[in-house]
């Protein structure tokens, strides 16, 4: 129990660090005019507010679901892949990804889904490539016991190449053009933030 609170709190410790640091990064783009009122070149103080204030908002509540689950991990000897706690960590984590994901770029699916996002990255993602095999060969009762667009990023959870998913589509250049330059996936610092966050549910 006490290596659990210590990994958690470390890791919070340095993911808020983080974003301090990539807020700080933010202000420096606000200047003065010469009547010495500020000024923001490129974007306004209410687009910015709104846009930290949803990716933050989506953080913490996977931060919440995270804990829950480590928290359960030390109460029982496993948790199963079909409870409350891994569909309820499942849909967090898409929201995370849906955050400013553009629907016209994602091919024949012509919908804004993390599982057509999959699909597109798997050509270059060797991981998104072996999670969308199992997906796609998922039994009925697989299916029909998690939301379908949650299946793919249970079945990543369980075989451990999540972070490995979510750290590809913050770094890679092929990934860029389906999000929004406001989406928490593009996000320097809170992008970076997911991935190490899944990351740690498998240290134990």
């Amino acid at each position: 129990m006490v290596r659990h609170s210590s990994a958690w709190e470390t890791f919070i410790t340095r993911s808020e660090d983080s974003v301090v640091t990539e807020r700080k990064a933010s202000a420096s783009a606000v200047g003065l005019n010469r009547s010495g009122s500020a000024a923001i070149s490129n974007f306004s103080t209410e687009s910015l507010s709104e846009a930290t204030h949803r990716k933050e908002y989506l953080l913490n509540k996977l931060k919440r679901e995270v804990k829950i689950i480590m928290e359960e991990s030390v109460n029982r000897k496993a948790i199963s892949a079909k409870s409350t706690y891994v569909i309820s960590l499942c849909a967090a984590v898409e929201q995370c990804l849906l955050d400013g994901l553009k629907r016209r770029l994602l091919g024949l699916f012509g919908e804004r889904s993390t599982y057509a996002l999959l699909h597109n990255i798997a050509k270059f993602c060797p991981e998104a490539a072996t999670v969308l095999t199992l997906t796609v060969k998922a039994e009925d009762d697989e299916i029909a016991s998690c939301p379908l667009s949650c299946l793919w990023i249970r079945f990543a959870l369980l075989a451990k190449v999540l972070p490995a998913i979510i750290g590809f589509i913050h770094n890679s250049v092929h990934c860029r053009r389906y999000y929004k330059e406001s989406s928490l996936m593009l996000d320097a610092a809170r992008g970076g933030v997911l991935a190490a966050l899944l990351g740690i549910l498998f240290l134990f």
